[in-house]
């Protein structure tokens, strides 16, 4: 007997409902209520009621959520599409695709999506949104190829991904790459960013490994220091495209190669006075250069010739600095002041252009030595030696001094001075009289020319000890002495520019020189002899009295001379008495 199917008007559950399909297809359209478990447990064989038109409806008692593949999901539409009553699904395995339909559903409380990295990161954008998503499972191996914008915008969307992901980020800002390379869901990412901002985080990108390629967003020149380049071969070389830079900081060594680089834009120096005076004829050839700034030392010594045509790039100095400025003529002094930095100027000139300017060297303090060329002697009067006495002890040796007209009484302090070799002196008689045995060791006098009259008076003390003085005195003069000894008579006569003298000693002595003196008188020189001891006796022979009675005839004292034989009455200033057998001559007072 065959069973009796349930009316079909009354509910029925889910069991009953396949129980009365499978004893009669033909059975009326019959309405289910049964619980959410039991209906999904039972899908596959509802789908062929629903198929057979065999469902009216279907009643969950409960909304407990079912689990369901998105495949199911999709193949089972017929038989949801029946259900009368609230329910929820959690679906599995939607495809990213689909996603905005499960997003939508409102009997769908959550899903996952399982797909192709393709899929995946082609529909981020509606993943991102899709607040019901609850994680993403990748079905092809390859890394998920993202930009930096798109990680940080879809990062809950990309958070539901498994650890084991990879992914590739381009077009990262710099600042945020030393994230990236900490990120270990991150094989590899590229920079692109704004000159600056790469060049301030250059050498954090140096050491990001993961880092493939940078591209300079704005197209400006990067601003490295030198140190920067130089380190930084590797990562620079990850930059795409034509890109250029500014270099600071360059020792000016390494100027040229950086002027000669194609990609160098413009550079800075930094480094010591000394050694950017000792290239400054190079630097100033480059173009590309825009300042320098000194690291040690703020002098520099430059040549005259360097001043002028290196202007435009000491010009760039950004520091304090100080020029020393070698080899400038006196005619290029005022241009050597007129630049502010020059503290110290060395003139190397001829004698006659620095004589010419003696004005402007006195005035310049910044003047500091002076080299003369073609020559070592600066020949100068007296005057100038006093006026300009500052320039002269700027003069470099073995230069050295020759100086005219000097005063009989400034010729020490002149021969004092060890930049003079030589001097002459021009004063009067007077005056040279005067100085006369300090003119006689003054080792550096060449000669005396005497002014107001050439005739000296001199005592004989002064005339045979200034005797190396008389000797430098120039052209035509005369000597009168007083108080020559009787010995020295005959010598002071042979000198040619004596004119007259006298003598003074003792009647002994002048007993002994009577030849010489008679002599003497004779010669028109002698004028006068004074006995210096009164009271003293000297005998003489007749032929010594005949022979000198022109000396005899000058003497001058008290005195008593003895003759043996009687002689006429000499010179009328000379009384003769006679004396026992010998003639005694009393000299006139």
């Amino acid at each position: 007997m065959a069973a009796t199917p349930t009316p079909a008007l009354l509910p029925v559950t889910i069991a009953q409902a396949i129980a009365n399909y499978r004893l009669n297809h033909d059975i009326a359209a019959q309405s289910i209520a049964d619980t959410a478990l039991n209906f999904q447990l039972a899908l596959d064989q509802l789908q062929l009621l629903a198929t057979a038109g065999n469902i009216a409806g279907i009643a969950l008692g409960d909304a407990k959520p079912m689990t369901l593949s998105n495949a199911a999901y999709i193949a089972r539409t017929p038989v949801l599409a029946l259900v009368t009553t609230a329910y929820t699904l959690i679906v599995t395995d939607v495809l990213a695709a689909n996603a905005a339909a499960a997003q939508s559903s409102s009997s769908i409380t959550s899903f996952s999506v399982t797909d192709t990295t393709a899929q995946v990161r082609a529909n981020l954008a509606t993943l991102a949104g899709a607040s019901k998503l609850t994680s993403l499972t990748l079905t092809t191996t390859d890394a998920l190829a993202i930009t930096a914008g798109q990680m940080l915008t879809f990062r809950d969307a990309l958070s539901k991904l498994p650890t084991s992901v990879t992914m590739t980020v381009s077009a990262a800002m710099a600042a945020s790459a030393a994230d990236l390379q900490r990120n270990t869901s991150v094989v590899s990412f590229t920079v692109t960013d704004t000159a600056a901002n790469i060049g301030a985080a250059l050498e954090g990108l140096s050491a990001d490994t993961k880092l493939t390629a940078i591209t300079i967003s704005n197209g400006a020149a990067l601003s490295l220091s030198a140190g920067q380049y130089r380190n930084g071969t590797g990562v620079l070389g990850k930059i795409q495209g034509a890109w250029t830079v500014n270099l600071s900081g360059l020792g000016a060594a390494d100027a040229a190669e950086a002027q000669n680089n194609a990609r160098v834009d413009g550079f800075s120096i930094s480094d010591t006075a000394v050694t950017i005076a000792g290239r400054i004829d190079v630097i100033a050839g480059m173009s590309k250069l825009t300042s320098m700034t000194l690291t040690a030392g703020s002098t520099m010594t430059l040549t005259a010739g360097q001043l002028i045509a290196d202007k435009a790039a000491l010009d760039k100095i950004v520091t304090n600095y100080q020029i020393t400025v070698t080899g400038v003529t006196a005619a290029n002094l005022t241009a050597a002041v007129a630049n502010g930095h020059v503290t110290g100027i060395q003139i190397v000139d001829t004698a006659g252009n620095v004589l010419s300017a003696l004005g402007s060297l006195n005035i310049f303090s910044r003047v500091t030595s002076i080299v003369l060329t073609g020559g070592t002697t600066l020949g100068v009067t007296y005057g100038q030696f006093q006026s300009f006495g500052m320039v002269f002890e700027k003069l470099a040796s073995p230069a050295t001094l020759t100086v005219s007209g000097v005063t009989a009484a400034a010729a020490q302090s002149v021969q004092a001075n060890i930049r003079v070799s030589s001097f002459t002196v021009t004063d009067t008689a007077a005056s040279v009289t005067a100085n006369l045995n300090a003119l006689s060791g003054d080792t550096k006098l060449a000669s005396i020319t005497l002014t107001g009259g050439s005739a000296l008076s001199l005592t004989y003390s002064q005339f045979t000890s200034g005797a190396v003085a008389l000797g430098r005195i120039g052209g035509s003069y005369t000597v009168n002495v007083s108080n020559v000894t009787a010995e020295g008579a005959s010598a002071v006569a042979a000198n040619s520019h004596v004119a007259s003298f006298t003598v003074s000693g003792t009647l002994a002595s002048i007993g002994n020189s009577l030849d010489q003196l008679e002599a003497a008188v004779k010669a028109g020189k002698l004028t006068a002899i004074n006995v210096a001891d009164a009271g003293k006796t000297i005998t003489i022979t007749d032929a010594q009295y005949t022979a000198d009675a022109h000396a005899i005839a000058l003497l001058r004292g008290a005195f008593t001379i003895n003759h043996p034989a009687p002689v006429p009455a000499p010179a009328s200033s000379i009384r003769v008495r006679r004396e026992s057998p010998n003639l005694s001559l009393t000299a006139a007072r």
